[in-house]
């Protein structure tokens, strides 16, 4: 299994801080502010963008997927963690050559 990055070009940026704006007196309201960079993306798109990605799938992907779900309700799947470093240490080098 090849683990990518995920990107999405509805996403955003990271979040930045907005600079605290100063009206001349020392109290501070205790309002904070955070703003995201680029456009915001709705709860409702996102899952509509989730449900059109796995209509895309293969019926083996289906099938494998359908297989791990059933695994981690049954308590029963395991996750090799030297195979997930070797995987991320290949990456890692290939980005280097």
């Amino acid at each position: 299994m090849k683990i990518n990055q995920i990107v999405n070009p509805n996403i955003g940026g990271p979040l930045k801080p907005v600079a605290p704006s100063r009206t001349g007196r020392d109290d501070i309201s205790g309002n904070d502010e955070v703003t995201a960079a680029g456009k915001p993306l709705s709860f409702s798109k996102a899952m509509t963008d989730a449900q059109a990605m796995s209509e895309t799938r293969s019926p083996e992907e289906t099938a494998r997927i359908a297989e791990i779900a059933a695994a981690i309700r049954q308590g029963t799947y395991r996750i090799d963690s030297a195979k997930i470093a070797d995987k991320i240490l290949e990456s890692v080098l290939r980005d280097f050559e």
